[in-house]
């Protein structure tokens, strides 16, 4: 058991490989949840959403140039997102 666990600790996933997999299976009638692999459902649908979305990077998320000028909140602030409060 110990070994298991250490063998755990130095692995890394190769999540395209992941993701193909998942995908594969999630349109298989496998009789199971897929969560049974560990992964929750939504975690699972990212990963095999990622396999379409990866080669086009979204402009939202690119940090290289950050905006000048002044910051627009506060230490403080409350940001109202619907239902949903950003405090």
């Amino acid at each position: 058991m110990i070994a298991d666990n250490k063998r755990t600790q130095n692995s890394v996933w190769d999540d395209r490989l992941l993701a193909e997999q998942l995908k594969e299976l999630s349109v298989l009638d496998l009789g199971f949840s897929l969560e049974a692999t560990g992964f929750e459902m939504g975690e699972i649908d990212l990963r095999i959403e990622g396999l379409n979305s990866s080669s086009e990077a979204d402009e939202a998320d690119d940090l290289s140039e950050l905006p000048a000028g002044p910051p627009v909140t506060r230490l403080g602030d409350l940001w109202l997102l619907g239902e949903h409060r950003v405090y």
